[in-house]
Formats: C-alpha cells, sequence, structure tokens
C-alpha cells in the first residue's frame, strides 16, 4: 500500500510509522539520505499533507490515524474480494489434494509463496513450521521478508524455523529474528534435500523447490559471507535476480503435515498449549 506513493513519500510514511517526528528533523535526514534538497523533501511532505495522508501539530507531523483506518478497510476488503478468487484454487483442495506452481524467476515465485502463505496463515491459528537448508530469503530481500516475521509477533503467532546449516551467517539470522513468538534452530539432522524449503500450515505442507546447481551457489554464499549486511544483499540478491526455473507445491494433506511439525518440533520448547492443540 505504501507503493501508492512516490520514492520520498514512501521514506517520510516509512519513518512516521514509527511515531511523530519533528518536521524540519525528518526533512534534512531525507534530504540526506536521498540527495535531494530540503526543498524536494517539503514539496513531498506537503503533498502528504495534502492528501490527508499526514497530519501538521505546531512543529511536528505524524500519520494521521484517519488514513491509517483507511489502509486497514482496504486491507480487509482485499481479503474478503481474494477470498473467492480463482487464484486460490489451493484453498479448495480436498485432503490429498495437491496443486503446483511453476515459475522462471525466483521473485515471482516467492511473490505468489508468500501471497498463499498470509492467505493459509490467517485461517487458522495453527503455529508455523518451516525447513530449510537456511533461511536465505530474509538476507536476499530484507525488506520484503521481514514483513512475515513482524507480522507473527504482532498476531501471536508462533512461528518455528529449522535451519539445516550452522553457519556465522545462519548465526547472524538467528540472532536478527528470534523474538517472542519466532524461533529459529541451527544445525538441524533432519533429512531433507538441499535444494527444497518447506512449510507447514495447520493441514496444509507445501514445498518450495529451486535447482541443485543455484542450491550450490547459495553454499558458496554462505561460506563467503559471516553476517548480514549491504554487501551480503547485494551478493544474495545477484543470485536470485537471475533467471532459473522455481517450483512450488501446495497439498492439502493433515497426517502429512501433522507428521512434518513433529518431527521438527522435538528441537524447540513448545508451550503446553500449542503442542496440545497442534502435535
Amino acid at each position: 500500500m505504501l507503493s501508492f506513493y512516490k520514492g520520498i513519500e514512501n521514506d517520510i510514511i516509512k519513518r512516521l510509522a514509527n511515531g511523530p517526528l519533528s518536521a524540519k528533523a525528518l526533512v534534512k535526514e531525507i534530504a540526506r539520505e536521498r540527495k535531494v534538497t530540503d526543498q524536494g523533501v517539503y514539496k513531498a511532505l506537503k503533498y502528504l499533507v495534502d492528501e490527508e495522508v499526514i497530519t501538521k501539530q505546531k512543529r511536528s507531523v505524524g500519520l494521521s490515524h484517519a488514513w491509517v483506518e483507511r489502509l486497514s478497510e482496504f486491507a480487509d476488503d482485499v481479503v474478503q474480494a481474494y477470498e473467492v478468487s480463482e487464484m486460490n484454487d489451493f484453498l479448495h483442495l480436498e485432503d490429498g489434494g495437491k496443486v503446483s506452481y511453476t515459475f522462471t524467476e525466483y521473485i515471482k515465485a516467492d511473490v505468489h509463496w508468500a501471497h498463499i502463505f498470509f492467505m493459509l496463515a490467517k485461517r487458522t491459528d495453527a503455529p508455523i513450521f518451516f525447513l530449510s537448508p537456511h533461511d536465505w530469503f530474509i538476507v536476499a530481500r530484507p525488506d520484503t521478508e521481514s514483513v512475515l516475521y513482524s507480522w507473527a509477533e504482532r498476531a501471536q503467532r508462533h512461528i518455528y524455523t529449522m535451519m539445516k546449516r550452522n553457519t556465522p551467517l545462519d548465526k547472524a539470522t538467528e540472532k536478527l529474528l528470534s523474538g517472542d513468538f519466532v524461533h529459529l534452530y541451527c544445525d538441524s539432522d533432519v533429512n531433507a534435500p538441499m535444494n527444497h524449503f518447506t512449510t507447514s500450515i495447520g493441514d496444509f505442507i507445501f514445498d518450495f523447490i529451486i535447482p541443485e546447481h543455484v542450491a550450490d551457489e547459495m553454499e558458496e554464499l554462505y561460506r563467503a559471507h559471516t553476517e548480514i549486511n549491504e554487501e551480503t544483499t547485494i551478493a544474495f540478491r545477484a543470485l536470485t535476480n537471475k533467471k532459473w526455473p522455481v517450483r512450488f507445491t501446495v497439498e492439502h494433506n493433515a497426517k502429512k503435515s501433522l507428521k512434518f511439525r513433529r518431527r521438527l518440533a522435538k528441537d524447540f520448547f513448545i508451550p503446553a498449549d500449542v503442542r496440545e492443540g497442534w502435535l
């Protein structure tokens, strides 16, 4: 929804999402980072005020709560419209049914995967389990992928991520993402292909599969980089920007999903209410 606005307007909205700020300080900071004039930032700020996105009080500016509420209503309307969309054929699978998706570009596959993830996650209160060689999505696309984890904390939904490797970069990922409801474990002994990423949400389980040669290139990146920074993100993004086939399947299979959850749960502390309801 922030993409309704241009770059500078987006920057202003993102900063004000954390609370009101001094207009002067905000303008100076964005002008410096964007390498534009103060006048250009003030122009964007005035536009947002005129659009009723931002409200001003003396020398401070903040997001209009009325605008935020309109965004919330918009989001609710979108979710309801997509509930009956033919794009969501996976929602109508019988137990044992499966649907497959094939893409020639990773980014497009990831966008559709995220769409399916949220559609399923918001229909149940089930804990979410991931098994992957590395949680490399957060390294390659930190701004986009962090939405998943911040949602889990806000919604108080437990996410359990099992990574098969324990490199310095995996440990950095664990430290970055871990929270009250996001739990990560490195160095899993669970047997699974290094090019498969598996997710369990309630009675659904889905596999995200990348080419083996891409998985090999990923391993090289994990050997070459030890922390999450701009250089690391650029290197991983270069890999994701290459064209290579991606396939993922969504399966409605209650027994298979339960077996998968139980297999991963042994390495986590699972609250009694979560264990009783879903394990």
